[in-house]
C-alpha cells in the first residue's frame, strides 16, 4: 500500500485493532470491493467475537461460506444483523451494495451489547426477589419467599417490612394478611414496589391488595372509586391480583389490575380511576417521557399508552422468542418492562427466562440461557421479573432463580 494513500492510516488503524485482517497474501487491497462475509466479519470483530450460538445450516448456500468466516456469519444471524436472500442464500462471496451495508450496519449498531453479567451478592437466607425500586443510594426488593420488603444498601440486606409468619409442611413461610407496625404486618404476595407520597407502595396481589409502607407502619390503601362500573366493597375499590405499580411523574400511582384486564391510576388522594381497560393479564409497568409502558403478559406484547391511546412497542402476539423487527418479535409471558433515557425498552420475557430490547424498532435478546453458556459460573435466568435501570446496569429480578442479575450496558 502506498504510504501516501489517503486511506493509510486509516487501514493501519483497522490492521491494529484487529477489525480488517488483510488477505492471506498479507495485503489490505484497498481499491477492491467488500464481499458480503467480509462485511459480516467485520462487524462481528467490531462486536467483540462474540460466540455464536448456532450455525450456518439455515443458508442454502452455507457450505460455501469460508472457513474463517463461519463463525462470524452464525453470529450475524443469530443476531438478526443478517437475513439472506429469499431465495435462502446468504451468497457470502458477493460484493455487499451500499444498501445491504446500511442495513447490517444499522441492525449491527442497535445491538444492546452486555457488557457482563454478574449477580447481586444477597447473602445467604434464602429470599426471591420480584419486585426492585431505587431508594437512594440503594435498592428496595420485594421477596416472594418470605413475604417481605426489604432494602439493600451497601451489600447488607435489612428489613423494611413483613414480619415471620407460620410455617407450610415444608417448611416455608406462608404469608398473610395483617396490617401494622411494619416489622409484625404480613404481606400474601408482595409482587412490585413503587415510591408514593412519602413512602411506599407494595402490590400485594394474592390479597388483591395495594399496601403502604410508611413511618414504620403498613396499611392498605384506602381507595375510592370515582367512576361507575368499577368493582368496589363499600365504596372502596376492589383490585383483582394487582401487579405491577409505576410512579407517574405528577405523584399518581399506576396499578395493574392484572385478572381485570385494566390499568388503573391512583391519586394522592386515594382516588380510583381506569386509565385503559380491555388488556390481556397486563403486568410490568413503567412510566418514561409522559407514557406509561405494560408488558402485556397474556397477549405476548409490550405496549405503550400515551394521551389514552394504546400502540404497539413489540410482539406480534405468538407465543415464542423470535428477535428482528418489532412487530413481529416473539414473547412468551413478559412481565416485566423498564424504559432507558434513549428509548430502549427492556422486557423481561418471563416465559422465555431471557431479557430482550426493542432499539430502534428492532427487537434483540440481552440475556438468555444461550447467551450465558460460556459462563457455568452464573445460572441462567429461569422467571425474571423485575426490572430496574441505574446508571449502565439494568438489574433482573428471578424469584425462582432466587437472585438479582446485574447487567452491565
Amino acid at each position: 500500500m502506498p504510504e501516501d494513500a489517503w486511506y493509510a492510516s486509516i487501514a493501519q488503524w483497522a490492521f491494529e485493532t484487529g477489525l480488517m485482517i488483510g488477505t492471506e497474501a498479507g495485503c489490505f487491497q484497498g481499491e477492491a470491493p467488500v464481499t458480503r462475509e467480509q462485511m459480516v466479519c467485520v462487524l462481528w470483530r467490531y462486536a467483540g467475537a462474540e460466540a455464536a450460538s448456532g450455525g450456518v445450516d439455515g443458508f442454502t448456500d452455507g457450505e460455501a461460506i469460508a472457513s474463517y468466516a463461519q463463525e462470524a456469519v452464525a453470529w450475524a444471524l443469530a443476531s438478526r444483523v443478517i437475513s439472506g436472500f429469499p431465495d435462502g442464500r446468504f451468497a457470502p462471496q458477493e460484493n455487499v451494495t451500499r444498501a445491504q451495508a446500511a442495513v447490517m450496519l444499522q441492525r449491527s449498531l442497535s445491538r444492546p451489547a452486555a457488557k457482563g453479567v454478574s449477580l447481586l451478592a444477597l447473602g445467604e437466607g434464602p429470599i426471591a426477589p420480584c419486585g426492585i425500586a431505587p431508594a437512594g443510594d440503594g435498592l428496595i426488593l420485594t421477596d416472594l419467599y418470605n413475604h417481605k420488603i426489604w432494602t439493600f444498601q451497601n451489600g447488607t440486606l435489612e428489613l423494611l417490612a413483613g414480619g415471620d409468619t407460620a410455617l407450610d409442611v415444608n417448611g416455608q413461610p406462608v404469608g398473610g394478611y395483617h396490617d401494622g407496625p411494619a416489622a409484625q404486618c404480613s404481606f400474601q404476595l408482595p409482587w412490585a414496589v413503587a415510591p408514593f407520597l412519602d413512602g411506599w407502595a407494595v402490590s400485594d396481589a394474592e390479597n388483591d391488595a395495594i399496601r403502604y409502607i410508611s413511618g414504620g407502619r403498613v396499611q392498605t390503601l384506602n381507595c375510592s372509586a370515582k367512576e361507575p362500573g368499577l368493582s368496589t366493597s363499600g365504596g372502596k375499590m376492589v383490585f383483582t391480583y394487582p401487579t405491577g405499580l409505576a410512579a407517574g411523574s405528577d405523584g399518581t400511582l399506576y396499578v395493574s389490575d392484572t385478572h381485570q384486564g385494566a390499568i388503573r391510576k391512583i391519586t394522592p388522594d386515594g382516588s380510583v380511576t381506569t386509565v385503559v381497560s380491555g388488556l390481556s393479564d397486563p403486568m410490568g409497568l413503567c412510566w418514561s417521557g409522559g407514557a406509561l409502558y405494560v408488558a402485556e403478559t397474556g397477549a405476548n406484547r409490550i405496549v405503550k399508552i400515551e394521551n389514552g391511546q394504546i400502540s404497539l412497542v413489540a410482539g406480534s402476539g405468538q407465543e415464542g422468542l423470535v428477535d428482528g423487527p418489532a412487530s413481529q418479535a416473539a414473547f412468551a409471558f413478559p412481565q416485566g418492562v423498564v424504559v432507558d433515557l434513549d428509548g430502549s425498552v427492556y422486557v423481561a420475557d418471563t416465559g422465555n427466562g431471557a431479557v430482550r430490547c426493542v432499539q430502534n424498532g428492532e427487537t434483540v435478546t440481552v440475556l438468555s440461557r444461550e447467551k450465558l453458556w460460556q459462563k457455568e459460573s452464573i445460572l441462567a435466568p429461569a422467571s425474571p421479573t423485575g426490572l430496574l435501570l441505574a446508571g449502565r446496569s439494568l438489574y433482573v429480578c428471578d424469584s425462582f432463580d432466587r437472585t438479582v442479575y446485574v447487567i452491565a450496558l
